[in-house]
């Protein structure tokens, strides 16, 4: 289940990318 984790982990750090980029507007 290593990959899940990964894949998860991406996808929760391309949430917080969104979350930082609205944040820096």
């Amino acid at each position: 289940n290593h990959v899940r984790s990964l894949d998860e982990d991406e996808a929760r750090q391309k949430r917080a990318n969104r979350l930082n980029r609205v944040d820096s507007k």
